[in-house]
């Protein structure tokens, strides 16, 4: 009797198992293209700077002039697609005003990270064969990075 109540776990673990696996959780990284839109609704000029620790990247820049907004394919990490590849990332207005994204606050942990945090971005698109997720840059982060600015490291 033992036997059979063992056998019938082990059958409905697996059952549970494998019904819960789409193809995608099995061959490594989701299927289709997955792309991230971020929309410059402010009137100041952004620039969001990537400083990447990858060794397959290099560090890079995209400028957005005010009422401006980008489409670019998102970048592989284990079994995800995510926004930019890790290292540091700062948004800047008008060449001015620096952000940290990295600067977590403990009341805003999300929006206080901005561009950094996945879970800020909005589903515009949910596949199956096309991802988008977007991030509309505002008045109200400008506001708050001007109350929260980046400051450089002393040397």
């Amino acid at each position: 009797m033992d036997r059979k109540i063992i056998s019938l776990i082990f059958v409905l673990t697996s059952l549970i198992t494998f019904s819960s696996c789409e193809p995608s959780d099995v061959d490594g990284l989701p299927q289709g293209k997955y792309y991230f839109m971020i929309i410059n609704n402010t009137c100041q000029n952004v620039a969001i700077e990537c400083h990447t620790t990858w060794e397959d990247y290099e560090d890079f820049t995209i400028n957005l002039a005010a009422g401006d907004s980008v489409i670019y394919e998102g970048y592989p990490d284990g079994f995800e697609y995510i926004q930019f590849p890790k290292g540091e990332l700062y948004i800047v207005f008008d060449d001015t005003l620096k952000y940290s994204c990295s600067y977590v606050d403990e009341e805003k942990p999300y929006y206080s990270q901005m561009l950094k945090e996945i879970l800020n971005f909005d589903f515009v698109l949910d596949g199956p064969d096309i991802y988008l997720r977007s991030y509309e840059i505002t008045e109200k982060e400008y506001e708050y990075a001007k109350a929260h600015p980046y400051k450089f490291e002393e040397e």
